[in-house]
């Protein structure tokens, strides 16, 4: 039998660029400055310019934010990240509407760049808050490209201690998840350094790799549910927040620990970072 196609679905299929989405998917919420699927339609991000508190939504050009349009948007001034939009298509944007909160991407004219690439400039009191709050009680795989100036966290719950992945004053990695702390000490973060840190549970071991060295595994972690509502957030109006740049946060509810090497590879292609 055979199979025909039409001149429009020959378009469609030679404009697909698979992403990194494409080839691990079940992703709950995916944030990035990149585009990570060849099937995602949306933008990037929204962002607010300080000069008259326009807001404008920013897309992908060769699937990378277009940043092009966004200093022209906030030539001459200030620009601040209002939403972050879900490319895993469930819908879970990240926003925040207050504008003393909201992370800035752009200084006078000009988009915050980390090693070539866009970043998002968080300051100790920003944050976005997911839509739609995430409790994971089973496997998951969380994957961040990040750069810490403080330490602080990077995600978990907004409003109590009990969730978060934060870097911690000895250096170590610490992923609190259902008011239990694991502590990743064998490969320290630096401050001031960008990063692919990904933190992960498997069964009843909670695992981290840092620039595709692993750090554990953990024991104790099955069943405990990690509950995440925000990105970037410090917990119960603390000044935990995530100072320093975010590029990209996905996170899997499910085990994806036979695709870490690809996943890293992948970030790494893009980002360049080890």
């Amino acid at each position: 039998m055979s199979t025909y196609l039409n001149i429009s679905d020959k378009i469609r299929l030679n404009s697909f660029t698979p992403g990194l989405l494409d080839d691990y998917s079940g992703a709950a919420a995916a944030y990035s400055l990149r585009k990570l699927s060849g099937i995602y339609s949306g933008d990037a991000i929204v962002v607010r310019r300080a000069s008259d508190h326009t807001t404008e939504s920013i897309g992908f050009v060769n699937n990378e934010l277009d940043t092009a349009s966004l200093e022209s948007f906030c030539s001459g001034t200030d620009g601040f990240v209002t939403t972050w939009y879900d490319q895993s298509g469930n819908g879970n944007n990240a926003l925040n509407t207050t504008e003393s909160e909201q992370p800035q991407i752009v200084s006078n004219g000009t988009a915050y760049l980390l090693n070539s690439k866009p970043a998002i400039s968080g300051t100790g009191s920003n944050q976005l808050i997911m839509s739609t709050q995430l409790e994971i009680s089973t496997d998951f795989f969380i994957a961040t490209t990040l750069q810490y100036a403080q330490n602080k966290m990077i995600l978990g719950d907004r409003l109590t201690a009990s969730n978060f992945l934060y870097r911690v004053a000895d250096a170590s990695y610490r992923a609190r998840i259902d008011n239990l702390n694991f502590n990743f000490t064998s490969t320290p973060l630096a401050l001031d350094t960008q990063y692919n840190s990904n933190v992960f549970r498997v069964g009843d071991n909670l695992d981290h790799s840092r620039n595709a060295t692993l750090n554990g595994p953990i024991t104790n972690a099955s069943g405990k549910v990690f509950t995440i509502n925000a990105l970037m957030n410090g917990y119960a109006g603390t000044s935990f927040s995530m100072n320093g740049y975010a590029q990209e946060v996905i996170i899997w509810d499910n085990n994806q620990s036979l695709n870490r090497t690809a996943i890293e590879l992948d970030i790494n292609s893009y980002y360049s970072i080890y």
